[in-house]
């Protein structure tokens, strides 16, 4: 993820297009956000235990569970014409071209709006609502956080295949378990923010005041599906995890990352009328994304 932060302030200072990147985790983690604290929210004990990193986001929002999902990351400049100036209606932007790309792959979502009485917080992601959701029958299928810098945004959003629930019950229900999380040093920076085993580099651009890049195009196997849940478990779930689910547990659906990559391209390219180019990193991102690992290490 210190790419995504290196590419937005490189997008901040013109040095850089507007930039669309999605990606994969080789092995599972948590990204928890820009202020959110992982003592209290995380049961560390349990992450390190079974070799779960836990990384900080340059992103806002609650924390997500990297696995089994399509992580997106989107930069522009704030004076790009084509956003917003604010963080809610830009946000909206990206969920409507999102949303197109659900529709192109048969996936009948909507885009619900929560007024702010009805939003409530949580530590995990996709148990926290927000006043814009993209949804599939009251399930929420897509989480998102955006960061403003001085002169960029920078949205993160993960898109889960298959939710391990007795996972995420371990992650983020310790105090249901009595479990008292350590005070483990965080690591920071996005260590596990690489490539996954079986991938294609690709990258995008398209002009529209700057271009569109779209790193690291994934193809993975999805692994630890769901388990057999016990009915302890399964009450937790009823609790906390009944208003999310991951795309391919929507009907029967099974969706590969290469097919939902290609159609949220579409759909950028459809809601923002451009046409996308190949592109690569540049040499000042990557200068600045070796400080921001630095920075964070």
């Amino acid at each position: 993820m210190a790419k995504d932060e290196a590419i937005s302030i490189a997008c901040g200072e013109g040095k850089s297009p507007a930039t669309l990147r999605f990606y994969g985790w080789k092995t599972p983690a948590v990204s928890i956000g820009y202020s959110q604290k992982a003592e209290s929210d995380i049961n560390l004990q349990y992450c390190n235990s079974v070799g779960i990193d836990v990384v900080k986001r340059p992103t806002g929002g609650r924390a997500v569970l990297h696995e089994n999902e399509l992580t997106f990351s989107f930069n522009v400049s704030i004076e790009n014409p084509l956003f917003p100036k604010n963080i809610l209606n830009s946000h909206k932007k990206i969920s409507e071209a999102l949303l197109l790309g659900l529709h192109a792959v048969g996936v009948n979502a909507q885009l619900q709006y929560k007024s702010k009485k009805e939003i409530h917080r949580n530590p995990f992601c996709f148990s926290a609502s927000s006043l814009y959701e993209l949804v599939f029958a009251g399930k929420k299928i897509v989480g998102c956080a955006q960061r403003r810098f001085r002169n960029s945004f920078l949205e993160h959003g993960s898109i889960p295949l298959k939710l391990d629930r007795r996972k995420l019950s371990s992650i983020f229900m310790h105090r249901n378990f009595d479990v008292t999380p350590p005070l483990v040093p965080l690591r920071g920076g996005g260590k596990g923010d690489v490539p996954p085993k079986a991938q294609i580099q690709k990258s995008v651009k398209t002009d529209m005041n700057g271009s569109f890049r779209n790193f690291e195009k994934v193809s993975q196997e999805c692994s630890n599906l769901r388990n057999n849940l016990s009915f302890s478990e399964k009450k937790i779930e009823s609790l906390y995890f009944e208003n999310m689910a991951g795309l391919n547990e929507l009907g029967s659906y099974s969706f590969s990352f290469d097919q939902l990559i290609q159609n949220f391209l579409k759909g950028f390219e459809r809601h923002f009328e451009v046409n996308f180019k190949e592109g690569a990193l540049s040499h000042y991102e990557i200068g600045l994304m070796r400080k921001i690992r630095t920075r964070m290490s």
